[in-house]
């Protein structure tokens, strides 16, 4: 989709007071190369089997606490650095604190 033609879908989903939403899709424990699936650890909610290919059953890794947290903290850095970036092209900063 070009530069202009999602300016003109994002004015007619304002226009008519709605808002338009971004689903992200992650592979997970679908996730590639299938061939070497038992050399990176594949991470999921829970360690449940499933059939990868026919015949085929494999377990990913249930994802730990620490994990998530880690996860958390590296969105929360990207966010910060997002905010830094804006600041130093802007007239004007309102950068505030990483929660």
């Amino acid at each position: 989709m070009t530069t202009y033609r999602a300016a003109e879908l994002a004015g007619g989903i304002k226009a008519h007071g709605a808002l338009a939403m971004v689903q992200l899709v992650h592979a997970g424990r679908y996730a590639g190369p299938w061939d070497a699936y038992h050399e990176a650890r594949r991470l999921a909610p829970s360690a449940v089997p499933f059939e990868l290919t026919p015949g085929r059953i494999v377990t990913p890794h249930e994802i730990t606490p620490e994990e998530i947290a880690a996860a958390d903290r590296g969105v929360r850095v990207g966010r910060t650095a997002v905010r830094a970036r804006r600041c130093s092209t802007a007239s004007t900063c309102t950068a505030r604190r990483a929660s």
